[in-house]
């Protein structure tokens, strides 16, 4: 078990990293949806080689639900709302509000079993380390010294929409999850769900014409971003039958913070050097005494 804890804290890791060479790749091609389709096209090919030098199976059984296959459209509509709220709330409120919405709904998704989860009912102590696990993300977040909006007082549609990321990212990893049992790996569920997500970004792109093209010369690292976000979605599809999705959320999302504060100490794929700071310590540290009090009681 502890091996899985691990291996989720890393897959957080990979969440910051991803989120640099992206932001890289959007500067070199001008648009973020034609960059996006540019990362997950790398993406789906990388884990597409993979299928085929392993001969996996990519085709579900008859039995396997619907909504088996709507992971790639909840990561595409997680994206493209982070990309239209961030201008009205800004940075720290785009990160926090959607760990709210993951926290609820790892909670009622384990609780009640949808997707074909394990039930893990709610208790006082799971309501208790996740309303912890919050206020440690809230701490870290905010520690790092960056206003919470921009501009005038942000409506109540956005910060609303900014929950809802939460929630469309705990579904992707449960069903996603689920479709890798169905499977019988997660290495084919992920290429199965970014090859859903490659497809709909191209209809974003013929319908809304920022078709990419590269307008600057960018670092060799901005191409990574693919394959990072691809080993993101095959560890999360590893990691949520065996964890529940409420754990593997919370594990994630301090891996999360731990390479968002390694990138801003070193200074790593271009960022502005930032030191970590006391409060941010803390807020690590209250977030892993939730996940602990989450997952033990």
């Amino acid at each position: 078990m502890i091996g899985y804890f691990a291996l989720a804290i890393v897959v957080g890791c990979m969440v910051p990293a991803q989120s640099a060479m992206n932001t890289r790749l959007k500067v070199s091609y001008g648009t973020t949806i034609g960059a996006s389709f540019v990362s997950f096209v790398i993406g789906t090919a990388f884990l597409g080689a993979i299928v085929v030098s392993e001969s996996l199976n990519i085709v579900p059984p008859v039995s396997t639900p619907w909504w088996s296959y709507i992971g790639g459209a909840m990561g595409i509509l997680a994206l493209l709302t982070i990309i239209t709220i961030f201008p009205h709330i800004g940075a720290v409120e785009t990160v926090v509000l959607p760990v709210g919405g993951k926290i609820l709904s790892g909670l009622l998704i384990d609780h009640f079993g949808w997707f074909n989860s394990q039930v893990q009912p709610i208790t006082t102590y799971r309501l208790a380390g996740a309303g912890l696990a919050a206020a440690g993300m809230l701490l870290a977040v905010c520690g790092r010294g960056k206003k919470s909006r921009v501009g005038p007082r942000p409506k109540f549609i956005w910060r609303v929409m900014g929950i809802l990321v939460g929630v469309y990212a705990a579904i992707q990893a449960a069903v996603n999850g689920n479709l890798s049992k169905m499977l019988g790996s997660s290495i084919a569920s992920g290429f199965v769900s970014y090859a859903t997500g490659t497809m709909l970004l191209l209809l974003l792109v013929i319908f809304s014409g920022q078709v990419p093209h590269k307008t600057t010369r960018g670092r060799w690292w901005m191409w990574l971003g693919g394959p990072v976000g691809a080993l993101f979605v095959v560890g999360m599809a590893q990691l949520v039958p065996h964890l529940g999705t409420g754990v593997t959320l919370l594990v994630v999302l301090i891996g999360q913070l731990l390479g968002s504060m390694a990138i801003d100490q070193f200074a790593l794929f271009g960022a502005r050097k930032a030191n970590v700071t006391f409060i941010r310590l803390v807020g690590v540290a209250a977030l892993g005494w939730g996940m602990y009090v989450y997952y033990m009681y």
